[in-house]
């Protein structure tokens, strides 16, 4: 039988006071004490007795340094690590030492500067510490360092927290969680990261990580109204691929928060009773779940939660233990008032047209076009894509992408939605209003994937000569897209006269699929189908099918970014292009053709 909320209400509370009670129960890896043991003693059998003393004596005066800052004695913390940076000439004919001695020095730094408000010296500290860390991994075998630099992104992380940069915070967490738990290949800080090295962390120590970072992200929510965790949540999918186990406590805690954000009560308070009764465990996530439950209750019962929230305040003020973030909202809940829905004031628009054109179509020159209007090019290029990933993958429901994308469209509160990634969610965008108009531009569809080839060229090499490889998520989306994707088929610009055939038939029939899907979907009253290479000489028509005048809209210039890189898809002939085109898109390109415009 059902319990009323009344009751679940009575008994969370009573499993958080049993909770409490409860000691700690955190093991080695999180606390840092099992990653030092395994370093120092790397570092002990590689140095010989004379230079390890010499290390050492640096490494214990760094950590009286931080011991100093933990106890808030900034001034005296900050005198010891200047004379810990004087320190630093005695090791500058000994690069193996000096790396290791900067590397420990700097990493400590950038927490200093983090303390006193200095963000820009502490990501200096942080990238220099992680050249350091690079040095010793490749020259001298430190296979260990590559997880202390895991440590330092993290680091940086709460920097970007500190800040209130929240979707940075947000991105380096995800990209930190999908790393060191195998489904991820790159970090926002440094480079020579691959999916090869994190298949190599220590188990124990991957989970460490992973529940620090976990922690961070509770933090970080917990300022967050319901609206906002629910969209935070979204940008964090490795929470979702998290589950029992060894993060059970991750996956529990993620099922926890989305029933609050989605104001499910009676959800949340079925699944935060077990949860608290368990008592405090590898992450601070109990007293994230703690806060809300006081936030839950306040609209449920005012008067009793009150008293509970005084409870819950002035234990927080006595339990160190509790990150400060979360001390200060459980301290401020007291006198917070019930959560009620909240809405942003949206702009009122003139019109509002949406660009469903696929890549390399005409989405810039329409962002061009429309600079006089709130217009936006590729808006929430990256976020967005994660949703139709995670869509496509089953990670996310169609209720949820339809969600996701209504946000999208009240946040962002643009008259022109200049992006080429939206046309695998049209059936979504016609149903969210039936004011909102689409242009749909086409290219001819072998000029098309040439033109796809010569930019994928461009952004591998972009991100090559900076030493780094291409995002996960595009990656990600070109396998949506086009069933598979590899990179290397567009590396070079001679690819090789045969290699590109693959890809070719692939893009083409995706081509042929996505545009008689919009074609097929698309109201046609709301609807404008043009070439792409007719947008400017089209530019009054697209005025009048958005009610406004003629002399509105700029004459669209393209702009080349001047990019040195690959210029032509060298690796396939044209004759044998324009079969194919013919072949796979013929009868839907004849159709887009009569649907033009005039």
């Amino acid at each position: 039988m059902k319990r009323s909320v009344t009751r679940q209400l009575a008994t969370a509370i009573a499993a958080a006071r049993t909770g409490w009670a409860l000691p700690i129960r955190k093991g080695q890896g999180v606390t840092g004490a099992l990653f030092m043991r395994l370093m120092q003693a790397q570092i002990a059998g590689k140095l010989d007795p004379e230079r390890l003393a010499r290390y050492v004596a640096m490494r214990d005066a760094v950590q009286r340094a931080v011991r100093l800052l933990r106890t808030g004695d900034r001034t005296a913390s900050g005198r010891a690590f200047e004379a810990c940076a004087a320190r630093l000439p005695q090791f500058a004919n000994d690069p193996e030492l000096d790396g290791l001695a900067r590397s420990w020095l700097d990493q400590a730094r950038a927490l200093f500067c983090l303390r006193q408000g200095d963000y820009s010296a502490a990501e200096a500290h942080l990238r220099s510490a992680i050249e350091s860390d690079i040095r010793l991994e490749r020259d001298h075998g430190y296979d260990l360092i590559h997880v202390r630099r895991i440590h330092k992104v993290h680091l940086w992380v709460q920097v970007q927290a500190a800040q209130g940069i929240e979707a940075a915070a947000l991105d380096g967490a995800e990209a930190i969680l999908a790393y060191v738990n195998g489904f991820g290949d790159d970090l926002p800080l440094g480079t020579g990261w691959s999916s090869e090295a994190a298949s190599k962390i220590p188990g124990e120590l991957a989970a460490a990580m992973t529940h620090r970072v976990a922690s961070d992200v509770g933090c970080l929510l917990c300022g967050l109204d319901r609206e906002r965790s629910a969209g935070a949540l979204d940008r964090l999918p490795a929470l979702d691929r998290l589950t029992t186990g060894v993060h059970g406590e991750v996956a529990d805690w993620v099922a926890i928060k989305r029933a609050w954000s989605e104001g499910r009560t009676d959800d949340f308070l079925a699944r935060a009773i077990s949860y608290l009764a368990l008592g405090r465990r590898q992450t601070c996530l109990w007293y994230a779940v703690l806060l809300d439950l006081c936030r839950a209750a306040r609209p449920l019962r005012p008067t009793a939660a009150r008293f509970f929230c005084e409870e819950v305040a002035g234990r927080a003020g006595r339990d160190r233990s509790i990150p400060r973030p979360l001390r200060r909202e459980m301290e401020n809940s007291i006198d917070e008032p019930p959560a009620i829905s909240w809405m942003p004031t949206i702009p009122t628009r003139r019109f509002h047209l949406v660009c469903v054109g696929l890549p390399r179509s005409g989405a810039c020159s329409l962002f061009a076009l429309f600079r006089n209007f709130r217009v936006a090019s590729e808006y929430a290029q990256a976020e967005t894509v994660r949703a139709l990933v995670d869509r496509h993958k089953g990670r996310l429901s169609h209720d949820a992408l339809r969600a996701y994308m209504a946000r999208r469209d009240r946040e962002g509160a643009l008259e022109m939605d200049a992006a080429s990634f939206l046309h695998p969610v049209v059936d979504v965008l016609v149903g969210l209003s039936d004011e909102t108009r689409f242009v749909l531009p086409f290219c001819e569809p072998g000029a098309w994937f040439e033109s796809c080839a010569m930019e994928l060229q461009r952004v591998y090499h972009r991100h090559r000569s900076r030493g780094r490889r291409p995002p996960v998520w595009q990656r990600d989306y070109g396998e949506t897209l086009f069933g598979r994707f590899d990179w290397q088929d567009f590396a070079t610009p001679d690819t090789g006269r045969t290699n590109l055939r693959d890809p070719a038939r692939r893009f083409l029939t995706y081509w042929a699929r996505a545009t008689g899907r919009m074609l097929d979907t698309l109201p046609p009253e709301r609807t404008l189908v043009l070439r792409a290479q007719d947008i400017d000489a089209k530019r009054y028509r697209l005025a009048a099918f958005v009610d406004q005048p003629g002399n509105s809209l700029i004459a669209a210039d393209r702009i080349d970014t001047g990019f040195a890189g690959p210029r032509s898809p060298d690796g396939i002939p044209q004759d044998w292009l324009a079969r194919a085109a013919t072949e796979i898109c013929g009868a839907t390109y004849a159709r887009a053709l009569k649907l033009c415009a005039a």
